[in-house]
């Protein structure tokens, strides 16, 4: 009873001031929602935020039961939208050059990276490997050119002393001597050295040679005063390359060389006899070729 004098009271008493000042009456039940006044309704939550993007729109409140009709809901913020998975795609690496070998492989590709992309440049292509080196050349063996039989060896000379002749005679030192295998038997240049004597050897066919040597049996005094020796496949050819040559020595002449392969061999005198008149004297020839 006394609740709804006061009740009453409070109701006489906006009455009267609303004609005065104007004033909403209120009943002690009612709340204040955050949708706004409402009787028994309160302001619906705004929508969530969806997966796709965009929130949905809030609900309209209901009605109070026995206050103003609510105001609506506020509507809901719209969603973010997401990015697709996976970032931007990236362009794949150029593939490495292939190695250098036998004609150069070309290099791998590139694969392209995870998310798709443009494809793979080409490798480039690999350098040519290099060329073998040749093959060395067969050893030379003697047996390919092997000496000749001694008697069918032709001596000459640039001068000789023929004496009377004869054999009788000793000046009789032809040329010939010096293949005639007779060490009694000598040629002599008949006069004293000057350094334009030579002697040449005919072996009929092409030889291979290591060594030459001038025998001067007793006359150890007629020594070649200096020598150069050429070989050549034409007789005479004094302009052919120089093989050995030195100074000579009392006694044999002995020459040696790497193997050479001619049909001629020739030795120039090319020294000064200045101490004594003696000529060049050789009593027998020989040819030899040591090696395989």
């Amino acid at each position: 009873m006394q609740r709804r004098s006061v009740r009453a009271s409070s109701a006489l008493l906006c009455a009267l001031g609303a004609i005065l000042i104007g004033c909403t009456v209120y009943d002690s039940e009612l709340v204040i929602s955050n949708g706004g006044l409402t009787g028994g309704g309160s302001k619906t939550t705004g929508g969530s935020k969806s997966e796709a993007g965009s929130g949905l729109s809030g609900t309209s409140g209901t009605d109070g039961g026995k206050g103003s009709t609510a105001e609506a809901g506020s509507s809901g913020s719209g969603g973010t939208k997401l990015e697709p998975e996976g970032g931007a795609p990236t362009e794949g690496g150029e593939g490495s050059g292939g190695h250098a070998g036998i004609g150069g492989a070309a290099g791998n590709g590139g694969s392209a990276s995870q998310g798709g992309g443009a494809g793979a440049n080409a490798g480039t292509s690999g350098s040519a490997g290099n060329g073998g080196s040749g093959g060395t050349a067969p050893l030379a063996k003697c047996s390919d050119h092997a000496l000749t039989e001694k008697p069918t060896w032709k001596a000459t000379a640039s001068s000789e002393s023929l004496g009377s002749g004869t054999e009788a005679d000793g000046l009789y030192n032809p040329a010939v001597h010096m293949t005639d295998g007779s060490y009694t038997e000598r040629w002599s240049s008949g006069k004293t050295q000057v350094g334009d004597e030579w002697i040449q050897i005919d072996f009929g066919a092409l030889v291979n040679l290591t060594g030459l040597t001038l025998n001067v049996n007793s006359d150890a005094g007629d020594y070649p005063r200096a020598y150069e020796l050429r070989v050549s496949n034409t007789s005479e050819d004094f302009a052919a390359v120089v093989r050995a040559s030195g100074e000579g020595m009392p006694g044999n002449t002995v020459m040696t060389f790497p193997m050479l392969t001619a049909r001629y061999v020739t030795v120039r005198q090319t020294g000064m006899n200045t101490e004594t008149a003696a000529w060049w004297t050789i009593a027998e020839v020989f040819a030899v070729c040591i090696g395989p």
